[in-house]
């Protein structure tokens, strides 16, 4: 009897370990995730994710105003690289900018934008996602890709003749113009193919929206476009800082 026990305890805390890597998606901080919300904009220029917490809580209760503003911690900006003749294996976002303040690194945040991303994108129309091939990607970038490239969540996007890697000089496979795709300003890509996402975090999405939501409820002595206003304004800063620290 009380092997059997031991045995449905077991399976129970098995269960449950599923249950946290699954909704956490790599955070090392629950608490982090639960005060953690998502905010995204998007325009002519791209897709920007923005990940973010209250600076300060009362009563359980976020205080959001100009004395007490956003703390941005992550963010990804998403700009199309699938265009009119240079298909790029439709349809391909690239990544331009991605960064994580400091003091949340190695908290499962990169992770978790990485993922956030490619969800959009999937969302969007089945679309992949790529390094940036406008400017050079940093160490911790390439880093990254590796981790997609070896991750059985995510899979290679194909053309429809089953070809997954871009053609940057239109000979590799002549006959597939859905693969062309035109070379990178940088000298060497991260990575040459485009990435989607096998099982995305929609639910992870709703829930870092419904903070956002519930946040916006809260704003003191600002309106919404200026608090969202702030929050793009605090990516940037961000990526800027991020951006210095690795050159």
């Amino acid at each position: 009897m009380e092997d059997i026990l031991m045995n449905k305890q077991s399976i129970i805390i098995e269960g449950w370990r599923d249950w946290m890597s699954k909704t956490f998606s790599g955070m090392e901080d629950p608490k982090l995730y639960e005060d953690l919300a998502l905010m995204t904009s998007a325009s002519s220029q791209g897709f920007v994710i923005v990940l973010y917490l209250p600076q300060k809580m009362k009563n359980k209760k976020a205080i959001i105003s100009k004395k007490y503003p956003p703390n941005v911690v992550s963010m990804l900006k998403l700009g199309i690289l699938s265009s009119g003749e240079i298909p790029c294996i439709p349809n391909t976002w690239q990544v331009k900018n991605v960064a994580t303040k400091k003091e949340y690194q190695g908290k499962g945040l990169g992770t978790l934008i990485y993922n956030l991303a490619a969800t959009y994108a999937k969302l969007s129309g089945g679309d992949g996602i790529t390094s940036d091939h406008d400017a050079m990607t940093t160490k911790d970038g390439a880093r990254r890709w590796n981790k997609i490239d070896q991750s059985s969540n995510f899979k290679k996007k194909e053309t429809s003749k089953g070809n997954n890697t871009f053609d940057y000089t239109g000979k590799e496979t002549p006959n597939d113009r859905e693969d062309d795709c035109k070379r990178p300003r940088v000298v060497n890509a991260a990575t040459d193919h485009s990435y989607e996402i096998v099982d995305g975090i929609e639910d992870e999405i709703k829930r870092l929206k419904d903070n956002h939501k519930n946040y916006i409820d809260h704003i003191e002595s600002m309106s919404v476009s200026e608090f969202n206003q702030i929050l793009l304004d605090k990516a940037v800063e961000v990526f800027a800082v991020s951006f210095s620290g690795n050159m």
